[in-house]
Formats: structure tokens, sequence, C-alpha cells
């Protein structure tokens, strides 16, 4: 059973009214003196009903439950829809953005208001299990952006999250730099994944994935982030990336048989002197916006900031067309 009503959360948008949205299980009434688990879900219009998903089609969550008699609450909350607003409340940080520009990031409001307000309610109100434990938190795109975030700095209140195409390519630097500032317990559970297609199609998202699950396999394991070293780093983004693709013996490393597709970073950048180690300035330091040439199957795709096969503006214009109406929700 779904149950959906209406609220205001005052701290980030006092003059909108958003839906929430409750699943109990079957089992809820059933079972009088049972408490049970908790699911926080971000973007809550996508969850469980078609006629109110953005695109027309959600996540079908309450048949899903109901067919494998989960034992699980879910709490999920709309977005807010206005202009880029979902993107700045589910956006853990500031950072710049070259489409959509300055993003002031409003995510640790929306996790207070979580932690404050909504998750209170949820457990004065029904029979669940409060602790860490027993509350997870979920979400797709920002939302999976969002989930990771709220396991990590707020690991206190979420011991299980499931971050679906997390939106790790917005800032990956600022991503892995909450990572390895956040005290994780051990018995953390994050699940992370992408579509096979958006992988193989954005190989930022693989560097990005690649980077932040190791900082998360480290942090859990040991409490240091670092013991990953930038050449076992390196060689998991690299070699490991191939093989996450079953390519490993087309790409991956640079070799006689293998494809030319390399990057050139420019070492004169001032935020990567001094160059002590280049293995190391490259695992822990750059980023995209230091590789100063791209070569895939030994043809130059980009050179010292000209693209040498696309129309820059067209695809631009595309992009913008695409993409921004999927971050807005």
């Amino acid at each position: 059973m779904v149950y959906k009503w209406a609220l205001q959360i005052p701290n980030l948008s006092p003059e909108l009214t958003r839906r929430a949205y409750l699943y109990l299980p079957a089992c809820y009434d059933e079972q009088p003196d049972a408490r049970f688990p908790v699911m926080y879900m971000f973007d809550g219009h996508n969850v469980f009903f078609d006629e109110d998903a953005t695109y027309g089609q959600s996540w079908g969550m309450a048949d899903y439950m109901d067919k494998t008699d989960t034992p699980l609450i879910i709490a999920a909350v709309e977005c807010n829809p206005v202009g880029n607003n979902r993107l700045v409340e589910y956006c853990p940080f500031t950072c710049e953005d070259p489409n959509l520009g300055r993003i002031r990031g409003r995510g640790r409001a929306t996790m207070e208001w979580f932690i404050r307000d909504f998750k209170p309610m949820i457990d004065a109100n029904l029979r669940t299990l409060p602790d860490r434990a027993n509350t997870l938190i979920a979400g797709s795109s920002m939302g999976g952006l969002m989930s990771l975030y709220a396991a990590t700095a707020f690991n206190d209140v979420f011991g299980r999250a499931a971050c679906l195409s997390p939106s790790l390519w917005l800032a990956p630097a600022k991503a892995r730099r909450f990572i390895r500032q956040a005290e994780i317990s051990p018995d953390t559970l994050i699940y992370m994944d992408y579509g096979g297609e958006e992988m193989a199609n954005h190989a930022s998202n693989l560097s990005a994935l690649t980077t932040c699950s190791s900082a998360l396999l480290q942090k859990g394991v040991s409490g240091d982030p670092t013991c990953v070293n930038a050449y076992e780093a390196l060689k998991m983004a690299t070699v490991g990336g191939a093989k996450a693709q079953g390519r490993e013996a087309e790409i991956g490393q640079i070799g006689e048989g293998f494809d030319a597709d390399l990057i050139l970073i420019d070492t004169d950048s001032p935020v990567l002197r001094p160059v002590y180690d280049p293995v190391s300035t490259t695992a822990y330091s750059a980023t995209g916006r230091d590789v100063c040439l791209t070569m895939v199957q030994g043809r130059i795709l980009y050179e010292n900031g000209c693209f040498t096969t696309i129309d820059v503006e067209q695809a631009i214009r595309e992009v913008e067309e695409y993409a921004v109406p999927i971050v807005r929700g």
C-alpha cells in the first residue's frame, strides 16, 4: 500500500508544497508486533506511480516490493522541480559546470531536514527499526550522488545506501574528498552501479566510479582512504576498467597489439606542481581539465583545448537539450 500526502521543507523552499510517499508492506498489518527497516528515497515522484513520474515511467517500487514480499518501509519525497532547484538541493557541494554554471549546492541542508524532521516523523508514527543498520537511503543520478553523500557524511544515521548512476561526473574530486574526510563504519553497505551503455559512452563515469569506490573500500576496511597506493589506483582505472568492459585484450594499457587509446596530462598546471611522482600526481591530483591530448585508436580527438572531430557549439546545444531536463528531474 502506498500513501501520498503533501508537505513543505521550510529550510529549503518554504513556499513550495511537494508530494511525499509512504509504502507499507502487506505484512505490516499482518504482524502488528513487528518493526521494520526503512529506506528513504530521493525523487519520490519517480518511485511508485507512472502518472507522477517526470518522464511517464516510474520505478514501480510498490509492485516490486509486493512481488518479492520484502518487509521494508519506503519513505520518499518529491524533488523541487522549479528551474535548477533539484540540482541545487541534491548537490552536496558548490561547484562549476560548463553547461549549468555555478552550482551552490544545498545537499547538506537537504540531509539535515531528512534527519531532523522527516526521519523522526516516520519513526514516531510507524513501527520502525530506527537504528543505522536498518536505515537505508537510495536514489539515482543526482539522488544517487546524495545517497553516497548521506551514507558517508551522515554514517551514524544511514548504514545502507543504493547509489544508482550517481552523478559523480559533476565534481569527482569533491566527491572523493568527502569520502576521504568521512568517518565510515566498516559494517556500512554501499551499492553503486551504472548501466552498460552509460558506462561505455562516458569514460568520466568509469574513472570517477573507480576512484570513489576504491576510496570507499579502503576507508571501510582500514579507515585510511589512501592505503590503495597511486599505482594500484591507476591500474584499477586502466587495466581494471578494461576488464570491467571485457576488453582487456584490446585496451587498458600501452603495448603492441593494443588500441592506441591514451591521454596526455599537462603537469605544468600550478595545481599539479611540484611533481614528485607522475603516477601519484595523476591518481590523486589530476582532473579532466588537466588533459591536453586525447587519442582513440591512434586518432587525436582533442588537443590543447581544441576538438578535432566535432562541432563543439552543436554538441553543447545537444547536451543541453538532452541532459538538462534529466538533471532537473
